[in-house]
């Protein structure tokens, strides 16, 4: 068990626990869950935004919206108004700043890049860089660009896995600093598609089990985890 420290840092904590473990036992519950549900890159840059602070229903509203009124594509983005944009993101919510978002990125994109096409395979810190100099890019629709569109294999940090691992760990009440550039996981086995179920699973473990008031007897990650364990002797 790490013992706990003051302003411990993600990479500090996170790489010590068992991720090829926690991975498998997650598998067995869970299998592939076939995430992220798109058609196209584009679609996963957009809709990447577009869940910022809502539900995937909304999305998913939003994004055939767009795709009836043909903008569902970074350069159909760039080349419409912004009024357009906003007007068929509405059910995703702040969708005046979702929609000066999507605007400013796919700028960014086509001018610097070509196409999301452009972008893979550019080192991760030119993309790091050029996704956070984005108004209302923050880390995790970063990071979910990173892996999810451009295929980089990232770990992607969100409340849901900060929750899991500070109770895996036994560090609930320690104060978490992530990094803003968060480095890669090293050695823990994951390939891309692999951290992308991960990912997936992560958020599927927190929404059934690991809530804000946890569920820990049916918990499939149960047995490695030091806050269930603290749970059974009470």
């Amino acid at each position: 068990m790490i013992k706990k420290k003051n302003n411990l840092t993600w990479s500090t904590f996170a790489w010590d626990l068992r991720i090829s473990e926690i991975y498998d036992l997650l598998y067995v519950r869970y299998g592939d869950l076939g995430w992220w549900p798109a058609s196209s890159d584009d679609e996963v840059v957009i809709g990447a935004v577009l869940t910022q602070n809502t539900s995937w229903k909304n999305v998913e509203i939003a994004l055939n919206r767009l795709k009836e009124r043909r903008l569902l594509g970074i350069e159909e983005i760039y080349n419409s108004p912004e009024d357009e944009i906003r007007d068929a993101i509405r059910s995703s919510g702040f969708y005046n700043r979702k929609a000066m978002t999507l605007k400013l990125l796919s700028k960014g994109i086509v001018e610097k890049f070509g196409s999301i096409e452009g972008m893979k395979g550019k080192p991760a810190q030119i993309i790091i860089n050029f996704l956070e100099s984005i108004h209302g890019i923050g880390p995790e629709t970063r990071d979910d660009i990173m892996l999810y569109a451009l295929g980089m294999p990232v770990f992607i940090v969100d409340s849901y896995t900060e929750r899991i691992f500070k109770r895996l760990s036994g560090l609930e009440d320690a104060p978490i600093v992530v990094s803003r550039n968060r480095p890669k996981p090293k050695n823990h086995g994951l390939d891309k598609e692999q951290l992308k179920n991960f990912h997936a699973m992560l958020v599927h473990t927190a929404k059934e089990y690991c809530r804000k008031t946890p569920l820990c007897s049916n918990c499939p990650l149960n047995i490695v985890c030091a806050f269930a364990r603290g749970t059974e002797k009470q």
